[in-house]
Parts: C-alpha cells; structure tokens; sequence
C-alpha cells in the first residue's frame, strides 16, 4: 500500500509498515543464537548438508555477505569458503519445518569457514 503524503519519507515509512518484515529488524541484527536456542524446531529450522546442493541461493549470501564485509577479497577467496552450519529462523507459522526454506521472512543464520584467512593467519 501507497500513500501519498508531502514528504517522501513519510511515504516510504508508510510503505514500510505494511512489510511483514516491520518491527523485527529496527538497529543491528541479530547477534547469533545460542545452541540451546536452536534446538526449538518451531522457531528454527536446521538445514542439512545434504540440503546445500538443492539451495545454492546459501552460498549466494554468504559470498555476498563476505564480499561485502571485506571488498578486498579476491574471487578465488569466495571459493575457499566452506558452509559448517546453516539456520533458518522464520516469524510465519509453517507446519513442515523444510517449508520455512520458502519463506518470505527470515532470518538465516550461516556459520562458515574461511580456509583462505585460516591458511594467512598460520604462515
């Protein structure tokens, strides 16, 4: 829903009220969960390994989140990234905790490897 008002601020704030996604991610995100409260299946779904090679869109964000918290890695860099855990929190109510892979609100949760930065750091 669009409403027109005098500044065009106001309008996009208007705009932005009617996302389902409103309220949840006023400031900084999320620090990561602890492991305890990982193990509620309501709120969180735990993908599988097996799982990664169906949704590649995983990888995606994590190079782009990568990419864009360091803009001096090279693209060989990306490849040396290795997935060790993924979670997927959602605020909709969905009965098949693998259908929260097709949620349009969430939150993923990546935890990763950097072998390129691990092998720096040891030489």
């Amino acid at each position: 829903m669009t409403t027109t008002t005098k500044s065009s601020s106001e309008e996009v704030d208007i705009q932005r009220r009617n996302e389902p996604w409103y309220g949840l991610y006023k400031g900084c995100l999320p620090s990561w969960p602890s492991e305890t409260a990982f193990k509620d299946r309501k709120m969180f779904y735990m993908m599988e390994r097996s799982e990664l090679r169906d949704n590649y869109w995983v990888y995606l964000y994590l190079e782009l989140a990568v990419f864009c918290s360091n803009r001096f890695s090279d693209e060989r860099s990306l490849y040396k990234l290795e997935i060790v855990q993924v979670a997927i929190e959602t605020i909709e109510d969905v009965d098949a905790s693998d259908a929260r892979l097709n949620t349009k609100t969430a939150i993923v949760y990546i935890k990763y490897r950097d072998w390129a930065r691990a092998r720096t750091r040891d030489s």
